[in-house]
């Protein structure tokens, strides 16, 4: 098994080779891929997880790392929005940093499939949740040294998602000094406006990092 992991792997730098192909309650058709020795979960239109090149995150950290800001050792990191993990394995990869990750996913298809295939070199310890995110946020009493939202149906993001009450209540579960990372992308340029009015009503300071047709919301 180990020997077709790395097989698969490596022929992925020439071709793309697809592992699974399934249905996804929310998304459709979904596939998981191995391309450039990434482990990737796609749809026709989008990628929802690219190994240690998901820009979203590889972006984040960078910046978190410029400015002296990268997460606590062993800290708590909720992730609203699962995929295949990216955040955790750039963590891991590029940054040797383990954290208690909680990783809530409405999707329990895409839970089986990142159990499945999240790349064996990934040890940090993951509890995934199957529930819908919206409703997780108002339900935990935890407070998380990181909250990372990355929620798409395709290519937008489901409006309750672009709230002022669901964003005052991901600021309210943040322990101190706690980071904030939200990827947005807006067909609409109405719907950006009214989401950054949201932002900048809970998070007057949040960073705004333009990456090709999304906006990575960074709060530190």
């Amino acid at each position: 098994m180990q020997f077709k992991y790395w097989l698969q792997r490596q022929v992925s730098r020439f071709v793309p080779v697809t592992l699974h192909v399934f249905d996804s309650t929310y998304s459709g058709e979904l596939q998981v891929v191995w391309y450039k020795l990434q482990m990737c979960l796609a749809t026709k239109n989008a990628f929802y997880s690219y190994g240690i090149k998901y820009a979203p995150f590889r972006i984040s950290f960078q910046y978190l790392k410029e400015i002296n800001k990268l997460p606590k050792l062993n800290g708590q990191f909720l992730m609203l929005g699962g995929a295949m993990c990216s955040a955790q394995q750039i963590l891991h990869y590029q940054y040797q940093l383990s954290m208690h990750h909680t990783v809530v996913e409405i999707d329990n298809e895409i839970i089986e499939v990142a159990k499945t295939f999240l790349p064996l070199e990934v040890t940090a310890p993951i509890n995934f949740i199957h529930d819908d995110a919206f409703e997780f946020i108002f339900k935990t009493d935890k407070l998380y040294d990181v909250i990372a939202v990355d929620i798409f149906n395709d290519l937008t993001i489901p409006p309750h998602f672009c709230e002022t009450i669901f964003l005052n209540q991901c600021k309210s579960r943040l322990a101190a000094n706690g980071i904030f990372i939200m990827n947005t992308h807006f067909l609409d340029n109405s719907d950006k406006e009214k989401f950054r009015q949201a932002l900048h009503s809970v998070f007057p300071n949040a960073t705004i990092i333009p990456y090709q047709k999304n906006e990575i919301i960074l709060v530190c």
